[in-house]
């Protein structure tokens, strides 16, 4: 495989000089003109004109499509026209103009067939255009001579099928295209339209457009041919490159595959893919067979190697393949962020894939371990293109000032404090997606990234001790209380996120104490009674029947139809109704919550039996989804906690649970 990069190289025809010194008969009139050849590619150049004894060819830019050099020897002639003779041929290797990208500017002598010496020389100037893979963006600005006017549209497009339209001199109109070995050495058509009707069309080459970057545009001036042959017009195209960084992903290994449709760990070619999905283009690569099976283990040698441009995740996917057919039937899939391999440029991560069968049921997948490293162009930050997110440079990590500068002079301060504007700096490098709040999984990345290998628990408790409101996610104001007392061992720990001198606010304490008379009244009544899993049921059809379209409200009396006859006498009955009461003024309670909140406490009731009564409880317009008010509603009779906790919950559960949305 060829060593050089794949570009155009452009070759500028100077002169010749000392010419009529090789022609036998000095009075015969040359018509001379250029042949060159290079990787079994021949180009012809025009006519020159003759100057007594030299010849200039006006700088005519020949040009070479080099997809993957090989023979990089060219092989230059001069020759007659008027004759069909060889006046002279030189050689010359493009090697240092391939590798090296720099312009320059070569004499070569001219050796007459037969002769071993001369005098006469051919001077060319080389220069290489580099083809990159990326996303060229195009801005189309106004149009000078016959087309320009209010109303004109371009529609651009490309040789291999990408389109878009865009109005003339629109502030806002870039559009992209996405750039790579299949379309580099093509032309962007650019067709102008007013309404329905072409009324002239230009050509701008894609290798002339990979330069200039997201800070400094490149500008061309693009000639307009008309379609009714009226005045010649020409229009101005703002163009930059973003060009992408490649994620290697190797070392690729999994357990516990399953093929979900049979239920089975026994799989006869399993495959892993790997897909980038962009905005203007989507890459999906899938490994070759795995080179080793061994108790439900498979390996996979080589690489993949992704390129990225605006993604920031990355799609894996298991699948069984039939070789002969082509199908692929799916394992499982789960997104890994790239975000953290975008600062650190390497992590070793482990993926838990899980599919969706026909019934809707999650099944587990099995496992996929991978190590990821990333190769950006040099001073690019990524995610590019992508102007809410905050991009990385590889290399160039924000500095935290863990000192306050009344504590900058001091080497070894164990009271050093952190600034507010170096706590604002460490939330924007930790706070991945941009949320405002910090998750399971964002802890769990940056401690890869770190090289600290966790397990899912101790990420767990780590967020539980700074969680001070209980919704399972640590808040800015939660984690600036952590930076400001960051030694669990200190009575003040986490005070700054407090409001009281006890720990807690005194919203949160009410939240606690009636969560805990909660627990306390509904257990004594599951444990008095000795309810189980036919009570839920015997309980959720009573209420189903006495419901009169009034969204399953009832009031204390229907408190006591509900629970066992045992306990409906007893002042912990009443306690149960005003506990679930969601104001002073509110005589009624959803029967749905009284139910749920026994589910907390029956022994013996599964997980899946509890999801399938809740759903079935909520789902209100038997439309067979939850809707952000319904999950919310089926939150609130499951959490301990305040209506306020649970509508954050809910919206988190929505927007990670959403996957189709």
């Amino acid at each position: 495989m060829s060593h050089f990069k794949p570009g155009r190289l452009l070759i500028t025809c100077i002169d010749a000089k000392n010419i009529r010194g090789r022609i036998d008969n000095s009075n015969e009139t040359l018509r001379p003109y250029l042949r060159l050849r290079l990787d079994g590619i021949e180009r012809a150049g025009r006519i020159g004109g003759l100057l007594g004894h030299d010849v200039t060819f006006d700088d005519e830019v020949v040009s070479f499509d080099l997809p993957q050099p090989k023979d990089i020897e060219l092989a230059v002639e001069l020759r007659d026209d008027g004759s069909g003779e060889s006046v002279g041929t030189a050689t010359f290797s493009v090697a240092d103009v391939l590798t090296s990208g720099t312009d320059s500017t070569e004499t070569l002598e001219v050796i007459k067939p037969g002769d071993t010496t001369t005098n006469s020389v051919v001077n060319l100037r080389f220069a290489f255009v580099q083809a990159k893979t990326g996303v060229i963006k195009l801005r189309v600005g106004g149009a000078e001579g016959a087309t320009a006017g209010r109303g004109i549209r371009a529609e651009i497009s490309t040789a291999d099928g990408q389109s878009g339209t865009v109005a003339l001199a629109e502030a806002d109109g870039a559009l992209g295209f996405w750039t790579d070995p299949t379309n580099w050495f093509g032309d962007f058509s650019i067709c102008l339209y007013s309404g329905n009707v072409c009324i002239g069309e230009g050509k701008l080459s894609l290798l002339g457009c990979l330069s200039g970057d997201e800070i400094k545009n490149s500008t061309s001036h693009v000639p307009i041919r008309p379609e009714d042959g009226a005045q010649a017009s020409v229009v101005t195209v703002d163009h930059w490159f973003l060009e992408a960084g490649f994620v290697k992903v190797e070392s690729i290994r999994a357990s516990n595959l399953r093929d979900a449709s049979i239920d089975s760990t026994g799989l006869a070619d399993p495959r892993i893919i790997v897909k980038a999905i962009g905005k203007t283009h989507a890459t999906s690569l899938m490994t070759e067979a795995a080179n080793h099976a061994d108790s439900n283990e498979y390996r996979w040698n080589g690489n993949i190697r992704i390129p990225v441009v605006d993604e920031y995740t990355l799609q894996i996917v298991g699948c069984e393949y039939d070789a002969v057919s082509g199908e692929k039937e799916p394992i499982g899939s789960a997104e890994v962020s790239l975000l953290p391999l975008f600062k650190s440029g390497a992590t070793v991560t482990s993926i838990d894939l899980a599919h969706e069968n026909e019934l809707g049921e999650t099944l587990d997948g099995g496992q996929v371990h991978i190590a990821l490293s990333f190769e950006p162009p040099r001073g690019a930050a990524f995610p590019r293109d992508q102007p809410t997110m905050t991009a990385y440079v590889l290399g160039e990590h924000d500095e935290v000032d863990i000192r306050s500068k009344k504590n900058m002079s001091t080497d070894d301060d164990d009271d050093a404090v952190f600034t507010d504007e170096a706590i604002q700096k460490a939330w924007r490098l930790v706070d991945l997606d941009k949320n405002g709040y910090i998750g399971v999984s964002e802890l769990k990345h940056i401690l890869i990234m770190m090289g600290e290998h966790v397990s899912d628990e101790e990420v767990d408790m780590m967020i539980s001790m700074l969680d001070l409101n209980g919704d399972g996610q640590v808040s800015f104001k939660e984690f600036h209380a952590m930076a400001v007392s960051p030694d669990p061992a200190n009575e003040d720990f986490l005070q700054g996120g407090l409001t009281t001198q006890t720990g807690e606010s005194i919203d949160q304490r009410r939240s606690n104490e009636q969560a805990e008379q909660k627990r306390e009244a509904f257990s004594r009544c599951v444990e008095t009674c000795r309810m189980n899993i036919s009570d839920m049921f015997r309980m959720w059809s009573v209420l189903r029947q006495e419901d009169r379209d009034e969204g399953f409200r009832i009031g204390y009396d229907g408190v006591c139809k509900l629970v066992p006859a045992a306990f409906r006498s007893s002042a912990e009955c009443r306690m149960m109704f005003e506990l679930l009461r969601q104001s002073d003024g509110d005589q009624t309670i959803d029967g749905r919550d009284l139910i749920m909140t026994f589910t907390n406490f029956v022994t013996g009731l599964g997980l899946e039996e509890r999801c399938r009564l809740a759903f079935e409880m909520f789902d209100v317009d038997r439309s067979g989804y939850l809707s952000l008010d319904e999950i919310e509603a089926m939150m609130m009779s499951t959490n301990l906690t305040t209506r306020s906790l649970v509508k954050k919950r809910a919206e988190n559960f929505m927007l990670c649970a959403d996957t189709d949305r």
